[in-house]
């Protein structure tokens, strides 16, 4: 008989776990600073995906990054790698723990991992089990190594872990440009 759904979701899982844990964590001064962006955007996105793959890739024409710093979580993160993937723009993998993926559907780890798999690097923020605040040590991750931060972020938001994102780019004096600007 088929595995049920949980055994699929676990055996899932677990490669994805297994994948994230024969990848050591990089040295952070292997990244180049020179044309390195580090993004930051919503989960949930408020306009079609095509759209802002487009504005995306705009955006990247224009300012050229070498290396894109994404944070790996759903929406405007994978859209950015996906663009990074077609664009051949060399993608960094910040993930801020090993079981990110763990809580997402099926499609969307088999999606990640396939993604991990095209990153130049990846780098495992944190060790040890998921705790929130890891979240926000990647976001810290991606600021310290990048040079500006492109987000996707609805004006006037307040709160969450890309405002805290962008709120760290600019108190580094960094350029914080919203894409949710252009569309």
């Amino acid at each position: 008989m088929g595995m049920n759904k949980k055994q699929t979701l676990r055996r899932t899982i677990n490669k994805t776990i297994s994948f994230l844990s024969q990848i050591h964590k990089t040295d952070s001064m292997s990244l180049k600073k020179y044309k390195t962006i580090g993004v930051t955007g919503h989960r949930s996105l408020n306009h079609p995906k095509d759209l802002i793959k487009l504005k995306i890739k705009e955006k990247f024409l224009e300012i050229s990054p070498e290396t894109v710093i994404s944070g790996f979580a759903l929406g405007f993160d994978t859209c950015v790698s996906e663009v990074c993937v077609e664009m051949g723009i060399d993608l960094v993998a910040a993930v801020p723990h090993i079981k990110q993926a763990t809580r997402c559907s099926k499609q969307d780890q088999d999606h990640y991992v396939w993604l991990l798999e095209q990153a130049k690097e990846v780098v495992v923020v944190c060790d040890g089990e998921y705790q929130p605040w890891m979240n926000f040590k990647r976001n810290e991750w991606i600021v310290d190594h990048s040079e500006m931060l492109v987000s996707y972020i609805k004006p006037n938001e307040t709160k969450g872990g890309s405002i805290h994102c962008a709120g760290l780019g600019t108190k580094k004096g960094m350029e914080v440009f919203n894409l949710w600007s252009l569309i």
